[in-house]
């Protein structure tokens, strides 16, 4: 495998090739959205609507109610929105899941409109702070037609902020947790970076059924973005980060049976062009791990035993653009992209001989859509969309194309409530890993993509002070893609789900603020393993509430997630609902000085967050105390 360029070489690099550019000047203070429960929305159309206008279940989180959430990652904010289920593995590792609509790997997670997804079919949200987010833009159901493959279950997109603000913060907790990060705007130059470090925990998986379990070994976390706006049409964005962390899987005596070290390297450069209709965006999304395993055999430890290494590239230009008339809005838009990885496996041979596996495949992804928006009065909208997507230059041949369609429609009972009914078609391409296998993981080359059809009803109800919002949604996904873990491979099996989402936000006068949301659904699957009967997955009913009070100097926000009804895919085994609560308390004895603490897992719960073989446990009460500086 290619030799990486190394860290400092790199950010002088990015900073001194931004900074050629130009950061003299006044960057001119953009119109930043204000607070409101009907606020614009880009993601479910690609066109700037108001929420009451958008024929979708949809959900906007803005900087300050992810800050409410008490996370300092986007990752961890996402626990408490509605209809998501979240899932991650290992205190300080990332990798987590986000599940909509129970769907695993039917998320497509963007920044900026650029997808993060991997070959995996997942992604890392672990990297991103908040301090350099503006808002998150929700949308559930299948989006395959404005942006292709990867969305049965729905669309997330990180928006990030065009003009940073000058602050400083530190901060520290129990569980060896410090963090500290600085976010500077100079001029068009906005420049942020963060360093984390998290200590060591015993026991955060369950033993499994051999009796094995994962203890975390501690690990450190660095983060660095930059953005660049050259004039109001065009800008630049980088970001880099570093995870690198190690745990050990211990035998049912406690005696270690491996140690892995993790050290994870992602660089993301995005450039945006966006005027008189035009939006093009190109960008380059890079992802190193480099995995050595340490093993012990009769109480000996066997250093770089194993060495795992695989590099992630995906590259491309997304250009549409916007033609408005007098009762139409019709975007046409263009996607060319290349996907390819790159892996090597070895081991020590004073440990075990075998041959090394080092293989490198890529594929070009392309697509082409349509959308017409037609207003056809001031109460009925409707909205048609179209995308083809087909794939090229697989190593063994192996291409796919699909059509997939989509009509929306909206009904304006009055300013204040509107209606909606939705059907569209989804398409996820099978991932090369899916495809020619990694490592442990076998190719299957029988593997199909995965085509659902999506139904939704809704109703929207936003005035003044209050919101409600009620959907029906029905799926029905064939050939979805999965991972069976006694065959090691990436299987097809029929996947559906029938459910109901009410939500609810208030913002009073008097500082209080409160939201809440029901999600009632049936996830199930069938395959050849089970004889094609259906079968139960994940959970069927969760709740989600959040309080907020603003007085003066205090700012105080609580917020809880409940998962009811929960099972393990593979033995149908009932797991214990889990109840994930957090506290955020927040004292500015003046505007440029803020004093902050965090407090998660309130009650002290040890539940299991995840759904499948490998048992991970939330971690006991932990908080983080903090000092903010703005200037």
């Amino acid at each position: 495998m290619k030799k990486r360029i190394s860290k400092s070489l790199l950010m002088t690099t990015l900073i001194t090739g931004m900074c050629i550019g130009g950061a003299q000047g006044v960057f001119a203070a953009e119109a930043l959205q204000e607070f409101t429960l009907d606020p614009m929305i880009v993601t479910a159309t690609r066109t700037e609507k108001r929420d009451l206008d958008v024929p979708a279940t949809t959900s906007v989180i803005s900087n300050e109610q992810l800050v409410d959430a008490g996370a300092t990652t986007v990752e961890n904010a996402l626990r408490f929105a509605t209809g998501i289920t979240f899932k991650s593995e290992t205190i300080g590792e990332g990798n987590g899941e986000i599940m909509i609509r129970g769907k695993r790997r039917g998320t497509l997670v963007m920044v900026d409109g650029v997808p993060l997804n991997f070959r995996t079919g997942y992604y890392n949200l672990d990297n991103i702070n908040i301090d350099d987010v503006e808002r998150v833009e929700i949308v559930r159901g299948g989006g395959a037609v404005l942006y292709g493959s990867d969305t049965t279950g729905g669309v997330i997109n990180i928006i990030m902020k065009n003009k940073r603000s000058n602050s400083i913060s530190v901060s520290a907790g129990n569980y060896g947790v410090q963090k500290h990060q600085t976010s500077l705007q100079l001029g068009k130059l906005g420049v942020g970076a963060s360093w984390e470090k998290k200590g060591a925990v015993d026991a955060v998986t369950y033993p499994a059924s051999t009796g094995k379990f994962f203890d975390f070994l501690g690990g450190e976390k660095t983060i660095f973005s930059a953005n660049y706006r050259f004039d109001d049409a065009l800008k630049m964005n980088v970001d880099y980060s570093n995870h690198d962390y190690a745990r050990r899987y211990n035998n049912k005596d406690g005696s270690p049976s491996d140690e892995r070290h993790y050290d994870n390297d992602r660089n993301r450069i995005t450039l945006n062009y966006n005027k008189d209709g035009w939006n093009a965006t190109a960008y380059y999304n890079q992802c190193h791990i480099y995995y050595p395993y340490h093993y012990w055999t009769k109480g000996v430890k066997f250093e770089d035993a194993r060495i795992y290494e695989y590099e992630d590239m995906k590259k491309g230009i997304d250009i549409t653009k916007q033609f408005d008339f007098e009762k139409d809005t019709l975007i046409i838009g263009a996607k060319v992209e290349n996907e390819s990885y790159e892996f090597h496996d070895s081991y020590d041979p004073g440990y075990k001989v075998k041959a090394p596996i080092d293989y490198q495949y890529d594929r070009n992804i392309y697509s082409v859509f349509a959308q017409l928006d037609h207003k056809f009065d001031e109460k009925n909208n409707v909205i048609i969309g179209a995308r083809e997507t087909w794939t090229g230059s697989s190593p063994d041949g192996t291409n796919y194309s699909e059509f997939t369609p989509q009509i929306q429609y909206l009904y304006k009972v009055r300013d204040d409530l509107s209606a909606y009914a939705s059907v569209s078609k989804s398409f996820t391409l099978p991932t090369m890993n899916d495809m020619y296998g990694m490592g442990d993981h076998h190719p299957n080359p029988d593997i199909k993509p995965e085509v659902g059809m999506h139904y939704e009803a809704g109703l929207k109800h936003i005035s003044g002070d209050h919101s409600w919002k009620l959907a029906i949604f029905k799926s029905d996904v064939k050939d979805f893609i999965t991972e069976d873990s006694d065959l090691e491979m990436a299987v097809n099996e029929d996947n559906r789900n029938m459910g109901i989402e009410l939500s609810s936000e208030v913002v009073n006068s008097n500082g209080f603020s409160a939201n809440w949301g029901i999600s009632y659904g049936n996830p199930e699957y069938r395959d050849a393993d089970t004889n094609y009967q259906w079968h139960r997955n994940y959970g069927r009913l969760q709740a989600n509430a959040g309080l907020k009070y603003q007085a003066n100097k205090f700012n105080i926000a609580l917020n809880a997630s409940y998962l009811y009804d929960r099972v393990y895919k593979n033995s149908q085994e009932a797991i214990k609902p889990f109840l994930l609560t957090t506290a955020h308390v927040s004292y500015s004895p003046t505007k440029d000085h803020e004093i902050f603490l965090n407090v998660d897992n309130m009650l002290d719960r040890i539940d299991i967050t995840s759904h499948v073989s490998s048992r991970y446990k939330t971690l006991g009460t932990n908080f983080v105390l903090g000092y903010k500086y703005k200037f």
